[in-house]
């Protein structure tokens, strides 16, 4: 009675469990100690045997509170201490904008001041909706049924439908982060268990980890160790500034990495898939696009027309998973949409080339979401249909602009594109939900709705604020198709505004997280009940390199391509007026090639058969007979019969005469 309170490190100390739900700490009511809790990956605290050891971790958590004392946290005289619950009057109020625990009529709020647990003056919002990380306080929810999976969960994963389940056909939810530069050499040295464990404490099941050419591998070897000693699943992406597919020398480079990592983790069954590349995008310095399914036909016209060569990311992507199969044959592999992720509208009308159908059930796609997702897929998809060479090339530059990282963080800016097809982020989060909704569900959820294919979301992250309108359509987005996502950046080891991690602190500090962005994706983590727990098995086969490797090259066919095209009014407007512009050409070079061959020929009748006068002799001429060649109607040629010649004329007789 009367212990005082103290601020523990949750990660490395035993800690205190508090009782307190959204709903009553918001009208006001007291804040319980709901138990003690052990150090994170330490279970000796929680009480009894190997029974007890058995139960998921929150459950565990439960049955500890069960024990425990109702004591209350209460303010007295400026000092705080635990006081039996029925003989306090203390009550808390949590607001769930600010996150600032307050007591005493919001007068003063629960701060933690050099270390220990002390009252203060609650502070102002600093940037919109946030308040200094020392009153900033998260509500983590008793139930984590996706930490839970991991200590029951069957590898290897599989798709089935729009979900991702285990071998024994439970459904897994991916709730992650993407965590970057841990593999560079200038992290090497710095020991990432502590980001792992602190991750997992927070609800997060899985982490994506981005490499690249300069990978350090030792540093990506210790990253993973540390992410899946913790029992989390991890996603390996290849990151490049350039479109490695787009030439040979660079492909094949591309397609070793891919099977170089896939066997180097092959005996890890919780590195689960491997990310091909992300979001590729257009190359400007080679003026490269990628597109999903690039015929002979558009890829001559864009590199007339417009300047533009057209990469197959279709084929490319399949000559990726071989590669990825044949270091790990039971990884997923993930593939990302062309434009940032934004453009997966023909996967399913123009389908990945395999030779074995069952091993669809290893392939995930992924989008990625940003601010300017809007502004990017509907210029791009309307770009591809004006095929206009005088702006088409500076207005998709424009839009690949507008869609970079540097870009993404500056949502007010009201430029615009110079090529006129792409809106202004600022006005990417003026429009409803339901348009929100209905330019994801075409470019890309559609895939998961009508069930062909998971959708991931593997990239998306803020540093608007709480009240951030793309911010809170993205959140309702996300739970409404209940996909899973990995929040980016995670933010240590650089600065970042976006990042998970507080950018403001201290940069060895790897547990000052952003309590808002930490609160709003909480809600996240946990698979919708709405959804099904349980899912078909797929069918195995043994992957099989050759005729799979075979098949993945082989290119779209042109009719296939004209097939599969989206024929709208402007692409029907715009190819109508090239082929009758190509057809008045062509028409206009034949007469002109006529006129010049009649100087240069002549078509006068030939001296021979001019009669000295009108009437004296009537020569039947053969009628001209045509070549059937079409250009010997933009000759001088033609075919004559043959004639006899003119017989002399007798005084004083007709032609008929002497003829009779």
């Amino acid at each position: 009675k009367g212990r005082q309170v103290a601020v523990v490190d949750c990660l490395t100390s035993e800690g205190v469990y508090w009782e307190g739900s959204a709903s009553t700490l918001q009208e006001e009511g007291q804040l319980g100690m709901l138990g003690i809790a052990p150090p994170q990956g330490d279970d000796s605290g929680s009480g009894g045997g190997a029974e007890a050891q058995a139960q998921p971790q929150s459950a565990r958590r439960l049955a500890a509170a069960a024990a425990a004392p109702a004591e209350c946290l209460r303010e007295a005289s400026g000092s705080l201490m635990l006081w039996p619950c029925g003989e306090t009057e203390s009550s808390w109020r949590w607001d769930a904008q600010t996150l600032q625990l307050s007591t005493g009529g919001a007068k003063k709020c629960l701060a933690v001041d050099s270390g220990e647990l002390a009252l203060a003056d609650c502070a102002a919002p600093s940037n919109e909706a946030a308040v200094p990380s020392e009153q900033s306080w998260v509500l983590l929810p008793r139930a984590r049924p996706q930490i839970d999976l991991l200590d029951t969960i069957q590898l290897p994963l599989r798709a089935s439908g729009r979900y991702v389940g285990d071998s024994a056909g439970v459904r897994v939810k991916l709730a992650g982060v993407s965590w970057f530069g841990v593999v560079t050499a200038t992290s090497s040295q710095e020991d990432p268990s502590q980001v792992a464990v602190l991750l997992k404490y927070l609800g997060f099941n899985a982490v994506r980890i981005v490499f690249s050419a300069d990978t350090e591998l030792a540093a990506l070897d210790r990253a993973v160790k540390a992410v899946t000693a913790q029992k989390m699943l991890v996603v390996l992406s290849r990151h490049s500034s350039k479109l490695d597919f787009a030439d040979e020398e660079g492909k094949q480079k591309w397609l070793e990495s891919l099977s170089f990592m896939a066997k180097r983790f092959q005996d890890n069954a919780r590195v689960v898939g491997f990310d091909l590349l992300e979001g590729p995008t257009l190359e400007e310095t080679s003026r490269t696009l990628p597109v999903w399914g690039a015929a002979s036909l558009p890829s001559a016209g864009a590199q007339t027309a417009l300047g533009v060569t057209l990469a197959d990311w279709r084929t490319a992507a399949a000559e990726g998973a071989v590669a990825v199969w044949a270091g790990n044959p039971q990884a997923l592999v993930v593939i990302q949409g062309t434009m940032y992720g934004t453009d997966l509208r023909h996967v399913s009308d123009r389908p990945l080339s395999v030779a074995q159908e069952c091993l669809r059930s290893r392939l995930v796609y992924a989008t990625q979401e940003r601010r300017s997702f809007s502004a990017l897929y509907e210029f791009y998809s309307t770009v591809q249909d004006m095929w206009n060479p005088l702006e088409y090339y500076d207005g998709l530059e424009d839009a690949v602009q507008e869609a970079s990282f540097g870009a993404r963080a500056e949502a007010s800016s009201s430029s615009s594109s110079k090529g006129g097809g792409a809106t202004s982020t600022a006005t990417v989060d003026q429009g409803s939900f339901e348009e929100f909704r209905r330019v994801r569900e075409e470019a890309a959820y559609y895939l998961s709705t009508e069930g062909k294919a998971p959708v991931w979301v593997s990239e998306f992250g803020t540093g608007e604020g709480s009240t951030s309108t793309w911010w809170n359509y993205t959140l309702r987005s996300l739970a409404q198709s209940d996909l899973s996502w990995f929040y980016s950046p995670l933010g240590e080891w650089r600065k970042s505004a976006d990042a998970l991690f507080d950018a403001s602190a201290d940069g060895t500090d790897r547990s000052a997280v952003v309590g808002w962005k930490l609160q709003d994706l909480l809600a996240l983590q946990a698979p919708s009940a709405l959804h099904p727990a349980r899912l078909e098995v797929p069918s195995e086969c043994a992957f099989l390199e050759a005729p799979n490797l075979a098949i993945a090259s082989q290119p779209l066919s042109n009719s296939q391509f004209l097939a599969t095209t989206v024929w709208t009014g402007v692409l029907k407007v715009t190819v109508g007026s090239v082929a009758l512009v190509s057809l008045l050409l062509g028409l206009l070079l034949c007469h002109c090639g006529r006129v010049a061959a009649r100087r240069t020929c002549g078509r006068d009748t030939p001296s021979w058969l001019v009669p000295s006068a009108p009437r004296d002799m009537e020569i039947p001429q053969a009628p001209h007979k045509k070549d059937k060649s079409f250009w010997s109607f933009c000759s001088c040629q033609r075919t004559l019969e043959a004639v006899p010649p003119p017989m002399p004329r007798a005084p004083g007789r007709t032609y008929r005469q002497l003829q009779t």
